[in-house]
């Protein structure tokens, strides 16, 4: 051992005392190791929830998740999911569709309306699945449905195509340019009839995302993603103007395996437009009240 130590520049000691014993020591110079970089493409460490009844399949699916760099939780029924999304943010779910009491269908619903994973990807899995019911769980607002038993292969495939949240904005830059262009509309419209303009673009966006989610003819769906596009721009929402504009050209480059990460772009993006655009139209509907 002496002679390792010394060729690495090292010390050797010796500390000894009589009738107590000896103790050995040594000493070499090291470099701390640095951080190593994130390699190319690997998605960066995910919080993800897995939901099933089985307590088998959820722990077969948290060793895959674990396997692939990402942290799991787990929730045994629909109604324990929707309580765990909507108290905290979680990057993907794995939803078991068939489960007693609420299903994942059911429970796909309950989390899309409020709560902090409302906007999070939901990916189904089952072991059958009728037509019928795969309609009715792309459009509670699934992304997808796996099938059991789950290929690790299908699993790494989910994960690394999971869309990252949009990047932080500028929100005060952002509210201002949708501040700006609401109030022109208002003085060119209304306060009333630009009230009844956004609510019939947000519907307008909601068919659309509906569209998206069942098999959809790319050519149309090109199309209104295009209007929906132009609508974002006259209400100043920018972010959303270019999300749009991205799912219209994947739709016209038939960038299928593509088209469902970028509707949840979308939608990611709307959530955060949406509440702008809202409070300043009931801002000028209260200041137009009092002057009546």
């Amino acid at each position: 051992m002496r002679r390792a130590v010394l060729s690495m520049r090292g010390t050797v000691g010796v500390f000894s005392r009589l009738g107590q014993g000896s103790i050995f020591w040594f000493e070499i110079p090291i470099r701390p190791a640095l951080p190593q970089p994130q390699a190319a493409g690997q998605p960066a460490p995910m919080q993800i929830l897995v939901v099933d009844d089985q307590s088998i399949n959820r722990l077969l699916f948290e060793k895959m998740v674990n396997a692939l760099g990402h942290q799991a939780d787990q929730a045994d029924s629909g109604q324990v999911a929707v309580r765990m999304a909507r108290a905290e943010r979680y990057d993907l779910i794995l939803m078991d569709i068939s489960m007693p009491e609420m299903d994942g269908i059911e429970a796909t619903r309950h989390i899309r309306t409020e709560g902090a994973s409302r906007q999070s990807p939901i990916v189904g899995f089952t072991a059958n699945l009728q037509p019928a019911d795969h309609a009715r769980a792309l459009a509670a607002g699934m992304r997808e449905i796996l099938y059991k038993p789950a290929r690790p292969a299908d699993v790494e495939r989910v994960l690394n195509n999971v869309p990252s949240a949009p990047p932080a904005a500028d929100v005060a830059g952002l509210n201002e340019g949708i501040c700006d262009a609401v109030d022109l509309l208002a003085n060119s419209l209304g306060v009333d009839r630009l009230a009844k303009l956004v609510r019939d673009v947000d519907s307008s966006f909601q068919a659309l995302f509906e569209y998206a989610s069942a098999e959809p003819d790319l050519a149309e769906l090109a199309s209104e993603a295009h209007k929906c596009a132009g609508a974002a721009a006259i209400l100043g929402a920018l972010p959303l103007h270019a999300a749009f504009c991205a799912l219209e050209t994947a739709a016209l480059k038939h960038e299928t395996s593509q088209i469902a990460d970028h509707v949840q772009r979308c939608k990611l993006t709307l959530s955060i437009c949406s509440g702008m655009i809202k409070a300043r139209v009931n801002q000028l509907a209260r200041q137009q009240a009092k002057t009546a």
